[in-house]
């Protein structure tokens, strides 16, 4: 039978593993999104730009229609 301790003691480091292999993905989707930004700097800034426009247009419709169903 395993223990109060030594099940904390496992989950945490299963935790701690888990957290090391995101931290080590988020760092390569980082580094990924940095080298594909220097490479296409102006492709870049459109995407970034209008999937801000699209974004707000979406917000405001949803924001729109609550109004009208109150």
């Amino acid at each position: 039978m395993i223990t109060r301790d030594q099940f904390v003691d496992n989950a945490g480091e299963v935790i701690r593993d888990q957290y090391d292999r995101v931290s080590t993905e988020a760092k390569k989707g980082l580094d990924y999104t940095a080298k594909s930004v220097g490479r296409r700097p102006f492709e870049s800034l459109a995407v970034a730009v209008g999937s801000g426009i699209i974004a707000g247009v979406l917000l405001g419709m949803s924001m729109s229609n609550r109004k009208r169903a109150e």
